[in-house]
């Protein structure tokens, strides 16, 4: 199909979904979580969150061994829709980083 033919389509398309007020807004998956805040302390990584519409989120811990840093494995903590999520890392580990998820 020529450029201008594409163009056209699109065009009318375009128009007339403005025609009829139908617009699709996509949203993020996680847009009822935000202002999370993730921090560490010892081999325990934590997360908290604002959350709407009965959302839920967990801790999502990235873990390197202390001889090993470039060894790494996740674990993840507890479902919570309020207050701090938590996951620990296991025994000669260190917390390498601290995220979250979300459902």
């Amino acid at each position: 199909m020529r450029l201008s033919a594409r163009y056209a389509i699109r065009s009318l398309v375009v128009a007339g979904v403005a025609a009829t007020g139908m617009f699709v807004i996509p949203v993020a998956a996680d847009a009822a979580v935000s202002n999370c805040a993730h921090w560490a302390s010892g081999q325990t990584g934590f997360v908290a969150c604002n959350t709407t519409n009965g959302s839920q989120y967990r801790a999502h811990v990235k873990c390197a061994k202390i001889d090993h840093p470039d060894i790494t494995n996740f674990v993840n903590g507890a479902w919570v829709s309020a207050g701090p999520s938590s996951a620990t890392c296991p025994a000669q580990t260190f917390v390498a980083g601290v995220g979250h998820q979300t459902r």
